[in-house]
């Protein structure tokens, strides 16, 4: 059986976004301007491989049984990247890239710090990125609503008050957009928690209130 003519046309899409266009360098391979390479996916800054990481670590460790050039290389590569927290908590590389801050190679400490800083802003961008609510359907609407309603007879509130749609959302947001069992039972539990404790209630009204550390306390 013949495929219809548009599956090529698709699947040379797919590839086109996972190639860099780059002008022709005129290196004498024969290769006209505007030609495309492959970028592989492991030199993308957001993919690190766990393995290189603690590879790095070897290096920046010992830092005395190294040459700055070496030293350099190393951190070169790592401002490359961007690892998650989870993988700085679980390779402690970070530690070793701020000892090298204070390295007495004026180029290796500069090298070092620019990654610190580079790091934390990273960091600090992604945890002040405003939460999109995203469309839903029907039932997880009434869903939604309902725990609303929940959360504002627990704190004697509105339904659309700051703190019960503030709470509801972030719970929504920790249970992946998902309204399943794990986020009614979860819904369950914070109501309880509030309405047995005036504590809980003064904070989640508050006009500061952290949403996100509330309900990791409550649902910890």
């Amino acid at each position: 059986s013949r495929r219809p003519q548009g599956d090529g046309r698709l699947r040379q899409i797919r590839i086109d976004n996972f190639l860099k266009r780059q002008p022709d360098t005129g290196g004498g391979l024969g290769v006209s301007s505007g030609s495309s390479r492959q970028v592989r996916i492991t030199d993308m800054r957001g993919v690190v491989v766990v393995e290189d990481l603690y590879r790095y670590k070897e290096v920046l460790r010992a830092p005395e049984r190294c040459s700055s050039g070496q030293l350099l290389d190393t951190l070169n590569k790592l401002a490359a990247k961007q690892p998650s927290r989870e993988l700085l908590k679980l390779t402690k590389i970070g530690a070793h890239v701020k000892r090298l801050t204070n390295h007495p190679d004026a180029e290796v400490a500069r090298a070092a710090s620019a990654i610190c800083d580079s790091w934390l802003a990273h960091f600090i961008e992604v945890q002040s990125r405003q939460q999109l609510d995203v469309a839903c359907d029907a039932a997880c609407t009434e869903q939604r609503r309902r725990t609303r309603q929940l959360l504002a007879a627990a704190l004697s509130c509105s339904e659309d008050s700051p703190a019960a749609v503030g709470i509801e959302r972030q719970l929504f947001f920790n249970y992946r957009s998902l309204v399943g069992h794990n986020y009614w039972q979860a819904a369950r539990r914070v109501t309880a928690r509030l309405r047995s404790d005036a504590s809980l209630r003064a904070a989640a009204t508050a006009a500061d209130a952290d949403y996100k550390g509330l309900l990791a306390a409550l649902t910890g």
